[in-house]
């Protein structure tokens, strides 16, 4: 759950700070983490 809060906070500050390559990467670590945990989950 804490890595999830991180992540979340990590790409809702990238647009605030401007930061659109940030903002990419951290939807991406975010989308590849969710899609692991559902693969662990099925």
């Amino acid at each position: 759950m804490g890595r999830t809060l991180r992540e979340h906070r990590a790409i809702l500050a990238a647009p605030r700070d401007r930061d659109a390559e940030a903002l990419r990467s951290w939807a991406t670590v975010h989308i590849a983490s969710v899609e692991q945990w559902l693969r662990s989950t099925l």
